[in-house]
């Protein structure tokens, strides 16, 4: 009988990856109608009720219940916040230095910093350089915790003055936008 049971657990543990894999989520299409059948001979109404069962009726809840169950957290909502941002000279223990809206074309590199709070999940924020008006870089930054202090930097070249924009974005919404000169 120890032997039965011994071959058992082993070849539950054998085969549980197999069943412990779960099946990625399968997005059903709620918008397809369904026809009602045309009534033929065979089909013709029964004289009495009892004889025929009621067909299941599928109703538009139901169906809107199961999209939202397939959802994924990227797709949820996001709740992101630019609590603070600035154009700098540098950054020194994840804080702004030199804190400034205009630089001189000789600074080199141009720095911008931004705290954006997170109550979501963990997703990627950018920060997108514009140059008057031309995108210039777009720089991917992780927003993973409830406080995130991140920052990019641009090198400027000495041709390049005048106004250079940058826009916090999260995807396609934007979270928020300082401006700055190069003189």
């Amino acid at each position: 009988m120890r032997g039965i049971f011994l071959t058992a657990v082993i070849i539950g543990i054998l085969f549980l990856p197999v069943y412990a894999q779960t099946p990625e989520p399968v997005e059903a299409d709620t918008t397809e109608e369904v026809a009602e059948p045309e009534t033929t001979q065979e089909m013709a109404e029964p004289e009495t009720t009892e004889e025929m069962a009621e067909p299941e009726e599928v109703t538009e809840p139901e169906a809107a219940e199961e999209a939202e169950e397939v959802e994924e957290p990227a797709e949820m909502d996001l709740n992101l916040t630019v609590k603070e941002m600035t154009f700098c000279a540098g950054v020194e223990d994840r804080e702004p230095v030199s804190r400034d809206t205009t630089f001189s074309s000789d600074a080199g590199n141009v720095f911008f910093w931004s705290n954006v709070l997170n109550d979501g999940y963990e997703t990627v924020i950018e920060h997108v350089w514009y140059y008057n008006g031309e995108e210039m870089a777009r720089v991917e930054l992780p927003a993973r915790y409830p406080r995130n202090r991140v920052w990019s930097s641009k090198t400027i070249l000495p041709e390049w003055t005048g106004e250079w924009t940058v826009m916090v974005m999260a995807g396609s919404e934007k979270l928020g936008e300082m401006t700055c000169t190069v003189e």
